[in-house]
């Protein structure tokens, strides 16, 4: 997550809070049943079916858009004619640590041992429900907020917390574009790809280089070299697709900050199982 500081100077630039335009789901009009956001059939899902994002109608998120994660993860897959799909996995791991709510999901999934509260229901994600299994959690809707905010009151919003100049979407296209541009501009070569045709709010003025490899130091920082920062994940990505953050014992500034900030060196490289199972859904 970036810096207090780094974020004052985007705040400057983005000083009206009116919710922003309703993005439509891509740029090519999707097939029925590839749209996250459509009912076609009108009854609750069954097994192996994904149900559609939701308008929250509870919570203090009320009338914001909610995805489950497979959802948000057939969204990841399906990214410019599914360029990025083998690195759902990754994607979804950051998510799962940054932008689930309630947060710490394995602390509420039944199949990794959790007792602690879930989501109230499917359209309101306050921690007041009982513990959900594996299966309810992959398509539970109300835990992906597409405008959550974040804990410290900084811009960053959504599944990934990445820092936006969007307050309101109904798209999780966007916040993945987002999070991809965010990510190829701070962490990687400091290339945005033309595919990611969304504004980049805390795009870097110099590349990172990190290495494609987990935990591999990244040679410079692009907003403070006093604080290193490293890859989270290898990617299967080809150019490298490679999240980074700060690392254990430093300060948050580039990147994704759940290692340092929590002090647990596998922050994200812990929900890789439950992240996989999404992307397999």
């Amino acid at each position: 997550m970036p810096t207090l500081a780094h974020v004052m100077v985007l705040m400057a630039a983005y000083t009206d809070t009116t919710p922003k335009r309703e993005l439509l789901f891509g740029q090519v009009p999707p097939t029925p049943g590839d749209d996250p956001l459509e009912d076609l059939s009108g009854q609750p899902p069954t097994a192996g079916d994904c149900p559609p994002c939701v308008v929250l109608t509870g919570g203090n998120q009320a009338g914001s858009t909610a995805c489950a994660p497979c959802a948000i993860a057939r969204t990841w897959k399906q990214l410019n004619g599914g360029s990025y799909a083998e690195g759902c996995a990754n994607a979804m791991a950051i998510a799962l640590g940054e932008g689930v709510y309630p947060p710490q999901p394995l602390k509420y999934i039944t199949d990794y041992g959790g007792t602690w509260a879930g989501p109230k229901s499917p359209t309101d994600n306050t921690a007041s429900g009982p513990p959900i299994s594996k299966a309810e959690f992959i398509t539970q809707t109300s835990v992906f907020d597409l405008n959550q905010p974040a804990y410290d009151q900084q811009i960053t919003l959504g599944p990934w917390q990445t820092l936006t100049a969007e307050l309101h979407v109904t798209d999780p296209q966007y916040r993945a574009k987002e999070a991809i541009g965010y990510v190829q501009s701070c962490c990687a070569s400091n290339v945005v790809s033309p595919d990611i045709d969304v504004p980049i709010a805390g795009k870097c003025s110099k590349a990172a280089d990190c290495p494609n490899e987990e935990n591999g130091q990244c040679p410079v920082n692009p907003n403070n070299n006093d604080y290193p920062i490293s890859t989270i994940f290898k990617s299967p990505l080809e150019p490298p697709l490679t999240w980074c953050g700060c690392m254990l014992g430093h300060s948050a500034t580039t990147g994704y900050s759940g290692r340092c900030s929590q002090n647990m060196e596998d922050f994200y490289t812990q929900y890789m199982e439950l992240a996989q199972a999404i992307c397999d859904f």
